[in-house]
C-alpha cells in the first residue's frame, strides 16, 4: 500500500513537472509572436494540464524563433505592404521596399527632372541602366515624384539602429549581395544598394566600389549631407556632407 502511494505520489510530481515545462514552452512561443506552435497538436486538459502530442517539450523549446527569425519574419511581413507597391516615375515603375514601417525605394532613380542636373556615370548610359542616374542637389531635390521625397540623414539613420548593428557593420545590410567591387554585403535591409560611384568637376570616379546617396539634410556650412556606403569596408554613414554640385545617386522615401 505505501509502495503503491509513493509510486502515485512520484507519477504526480512527474506529470506536473512535465506540466510545468510545456507551459513555458507554449510562453516562449506566445510571446516570441512566432507561428511554430502552429504545427504542433496542443490539447488543454482539464485542470489546466496540457499535452503535444507531435513533439516532445524540448523540441518544442528548441523550435521557438531567434531574434533575428522574429526580425526576418516580420520584414516579409512589411514587404508586402499593398500601399507600398511599386513608385512610378516618368513612366518607369522603381521596386520598392517597407523597411520599419516606412516605403522606401529598392533600387537606384534613373529620372531626369527638369530642373538641375543629371547624368550618367562617365556620360555612359549603360551605367543609368545599372546604378541609376548621379544627380546634383537640385536635381535631387526635383527627382521625387509626388508623395515622396528625398530622405533625411535620420531617415538613414533609423535604418542602421534598425539593422541592430554598429556603424562599422551597419553598411554590410544596406549592399547588395553581388555587384560590389570588394565587400558585397547581405542586403538585410532589402536596400539593395549598388555602388554608382559619383562626378564632380568633370572627373567621375568609383563606379561599382563606392556609393553616394543625396539627402535633405544640411550640414553646418550649408551643403548636404550623404548616404556613403564602400565596397573597402561594411561600415556606415549617413553624415558625409557633399558640395550641392556634385553628382550622387538619389533614393526616394514616401511621405507619411
Amino acid at each position: 500500500m505505501f509502495l503503491d502511494e509513493r509510486m502515485c505520489h512520484s507519477e504526480r510530481s512527474e506529470a506536473k513537472s512535465k506540466n510545468l515545462l510545456l507551459m513555458s514552452a507554449l510562453s516562449l512561443l506566445l510571446l516570441s509572436g512566432c507561428t511554430l506552435y502552429d504545427n504542433y497538436d496542443i490539447d488543454l486538459m482539464e485542470g489546466g494540464a496540457a499535452s503535444i502530442e507531435s513533439s516532445s517539450a524540448e523540441e518544442l523549446i528548441e523550435s521557438s524563433c531567434s531574434a533575428e527569425e522574429m526580425v526576418e519574419s516580420s520584414s516579409s511581413a512589411e514587404e508586402k505592404d499593398a500601399s507600398c507597391d511599386g513608385m512610378e516615375r516618368g513612366g518607369v515603375t522603381y521596386a520598392t521596399v517597407v523597411i520599419h514601417e516606412n516605403c522606401w525605394m529598392a533600387e537606384n532613380l534613373n529620372y531626369e527632372p527638369a530642373a538641375g542636373h543629371s547624368m550618367c556615370f562617365d556620360d555612359d548610359p549603360a551605367n543609368c541602366e545599372t546604378y541609376g542616374r548621379l544627380y546634383d542637389y537640385p536635381a535631387a531635390e526635383q527627382a521625387c515624384p509626388t508623395g515622396w521625397r528625398l530622405p533625411t540623414s535620420a531617415d538613414y539613420i533609423d535604418l542602421q539602429t534598425y539593422s541592430a548593428s554598429p556603424e562599422d557593420e551597419a553598411g554590410a545590410h544596406f549592399k547588395t549581395t553581388t555587384g560590389w567591387i570588394g565587400e558585397n554585403g547581405d542586403n538585410k535591409l532589402k536596400f539593395s544598394a549598388l555602388p554608382g560611384g559619383f562626378c564632380d568637376s568633370g572627373d567621375c570616379l568609383f563606379v561599382g566600389k563606392v556609393g553616394y546617396w543625396w539627402t535633405k539634410t544640411e550640414s553646418v556650412m550649408g551643403e548636404h549631407m550623404s548616404l556613403y556606403l564602400s565596397g573597402d569596408r561594411q561600415d556606415f554613414s549617413a553624415s558625409l556632407p557633399q558640395d550641392d554640385e556634385s553628382f550622387l545617386s538619389v533614393r526616394c522615401i514616401k511621405d507619411k
